[in-house]
């Protein structure tokens, strides 16, 4: 990887996903620590900056796509991956309007969530500055706005590996 480590909370009510994912991201040189929620995750973050939240979208306190509302809200330098076992375009979509850097469905590949996370920091621990395009093709604004962003969002179209959604990729009106 480029550039310094990202300090990345992972959130997820499944001890061993949150762990597994915490523990490969820490192999990358990454600084991790993990939430079993979202109001817990909201507490770690209030004592903390970090670069980048990855989080499952169903949690039993809180669900992801709220917390991704209140890290853009009271912390706008920090990005939001949404993960979920339940991906639906619905979901995916919102999670993108309201400012979502990426929409991961389990199970993954945990490379492809490290290769998610240089991008989602910009490849650094500090300051992240959207990637010309990252955000673009979606319509969304680069500005830490805490507003969520309406996106002129065409479609969103399921990628499979196999039988199973993969992700989702946007195409932009």
């Amino acid at each position: 990887m480029n550039g310094a480590a990202a300090k990345i909370l992972v959130v997820d009510d499944e001890a061993i996903a949150r762990a597994n994912l915490a523990r490969v991201l820490a192999h990358d040189g990454h600084e991790t620590a993990q939430a079993g929620g979202g109001s817990i995750a909201l507490e770690m973050l209030e004592h903390g900056e970090y670069d980048l939240v990855l989080t499952d979208l169903i949690m039993p306190d809180m669900g992801g796509l709220e917390l991704l509302e209140r890290v853009h809200a009271l912390f706008p330098g920090t990005e939001v991956i949404v993960v979920t076992g339940y991906p639906m375009v619905e979901t995916a979509v919102e999670a993108m309007r309201k400012g979502a850097y990426h929409y991961l469905a389990k199970p993954y590949q945990l490379d492809e969530a490290r290769l998610l996370v240089p991008r989602g920091t910009g490849g650094c621990g500090t300051s992240w500055e959207p990637r010309k395009g990252d955000r673009a093709m979606l319509g969304a604004s680069s500005s830490p706005d805490p507003e969520p962003q309406a996106l002129a969002v065409e479609s969103v179209e399921p990628v499979r590996r196999g039988r199973a959604v993969d992700h989702y990729e946007a195409t932009a009106r």
